[in-house]
């Protein structure tokens, strides 16, 4: 899932309680690998692990992206 920074995929995200770490790789372009590390050494704060599924609730993923100044293009491809 890609945010696209206007309002559809935005709108539909502030919705969703948690993402999973392959929905984050492709929101923020990384790997899953690098994600999951991120979640595991709790940079991603309130991750829960199910099993071997790791689930981040949206909180944690606004903020994240607050605080790294994580922002999206219209096409929702990160901008540095």
């Amino acid at each position: 899932m890609v945010i696209d920074g206007i309002n559809g995929q935005y709108e539909k995200d502030k919705m969703k309680e948690f993402f999973s770490i392959q929905e984050l790789a492709e929101r923020w372009g990384y790997e899953e690998r690098t994600v999951r590390h991120w979640a595991k050494e709790g940079r991603l704060e309130d991750a829960v692990q199910f099993g071997r599924k790791i689930l981040i609730p949206r909180h944690a993923i606004f903020r994240f992206e607050a605080e790294h100044r994580i922002k999206f293009d219209v096409t929702g491809v990160p901008n540095a």
